[in-house]
C-alpha cells in the first residue's frame, strides 16, 4: 500500500513507508512500515489513494494536478489532457525517389534469389551425399 507523509498540510513524500524513521519526537525507529496504522498516521502518514478518471490513452493522458488531504487518508487527482494532434503533411515522392527505391528493390530481389538458389544447390547436394 502507498502512503503520504503529511506535514503543515501539505504532502512532502509518497510512496511505501520508511523502514526506518525518525519520529517528531526525535527518536529514530528501526522497522517503521511495522508499527500500528495509528502508530504511522501520528508521525503524519496516511494511505494514499490513486484517482485516475477513466480517459481513452488513444487521445488523452494523465497528469498529476493534486493532493487531496482528508483526515484518514489522501488522495492523489489526476487531469486528463488531450494529446496534441501533429498534422503530418502528405508524402509525394519524386520522381527520382521512386527511380531509386525501385533500384534498391531490384537488387534486394535479384539477392534474394540468388540466395535461394544457392540454398537449393547445398540442399540438393546434402540429399545426393546421403543417398550414395
Amino acid at each position: 500500500m502507498a502512503y503520504a507523509h503529511v506535514k503543515d498540510g501539505e504532502v512532502t513524500l509518497s510512496g511505501r513507508l520508511p523502514k526506518t524513521w525518525t519520529k517528531k519526537d526525535g527518536t529514530t525507529v528501526s522497522g517503521f512500515h511495522l508499527l500500528p496504522e495509528e502508530d504511522i498516521k501520528e508521525e503524519g502518514w496516511l494511505p494514499l489513494i490513486e484517482d485516475k478518471p477513466e480517459f481513452d490513452p488513444d487521445t488523452h493522458y494523465l497528469r498529476f494536478s493534486s493532493y487531496e488531504i482528508r483526515e484518514d487518508k489522501v488522495i492523489r487527482l489526476y487531469e486528463v489532457i488531450e494529446q496534441p494532434v501533429e498534422e503530418l503533411a502528405p508524402y509525394t515522392p519524386s520522381i527520382e525517389d521512386l527511380a531509386k527505391e525501385n533500384q534498391l528493390l531490384k537488387a534486394q530481389n535479384k539477392a534474394l534469389s540468388e540466395k535461394a538458389d544457392f540454398h537449393e544447390d547445398v540442399l540438393t547436394e546434402l540429399i545426393i551425399t546421403v543417398h550414395s
